[in-house]
């Protein structure tokens, strides 16, 4: 049975493409700003929210859209009723980003850092991101500008977001053998 059930006021939803506590509060306030919505509970580490709300005022489809909206143009946030409790994330590819960018949170946790080291961390992932999306752009333009349009199109796919979810999956898949 589901977790978010619209007729009890009281929705689970899973959430991809957060990688920051500002995502994790700008998810928070697009929930709350919908009429109806009582508290949202937005987690980083469960990856989910937790939304309580008047189920005669909001729909789990409007609080699906407004996390869908919430990422603007630089994180594609995607959410879905939760069938059973999110797991923490611990993904090495930031599945909001484009192909190649790290997920600062996941690798803090498999790595297994704190402290001094987890803050270190994380801002070195913060850099590499900027330099791979100044990269991951620079690249994109002169394909255009070298390739055929076909085979541009075949490079974007290449660095598209979404990409470093399938990523993700190859490497869970290699170190559980």
């Amino acid at each position: 049975m589901p977790l978010a059930r619209a007729e009890d006021g009281k929705a689970t939803l899973k959430i991809t493409g957060m990688t920051c506590e500002m995502c994790t509060a700008g998810v928070k306030k697009s929930l709350t700003k919908l009429d109806g919505v009582k508290t949202a509970d937005v987690s980083l580490d469960k990856g989910q929210a937790i939304v309580t709300f008047d189920p005669a005022k909001v729909t789990t489809g409007k609080l699906i859209a407004a996390i869908g909206k919430a990422g603007g143009s630089q994180h594609t946030f995607k959410a879905e009723e939760a069938t059973e409790p999110a797991k923490k994330s611990q993904q090495i590819f930031c599945e909001g980003l484009s192909a190649g960018q790290l997920c600062g949170h996941g690798t803090v946790d498999a790595l297994k850092l704190s402290g001094d080291k987890k803050v270190a961390w994380s801002d070195a992932t913060k850099r590499y991101n900027m330099a791979v999306e100044a990269a991951t752009k620079q690249l994109l333009k002169e394909a255009k500008e070298t390739l055929s349009p076909e085979e541009s199109a075949v490079v974007e796919k290449w660095f598209a977001k979404g990409v470093n979810a399938q990523i993700n999956q190859q490497l869970a898949k290699e170190t559980t053998k």
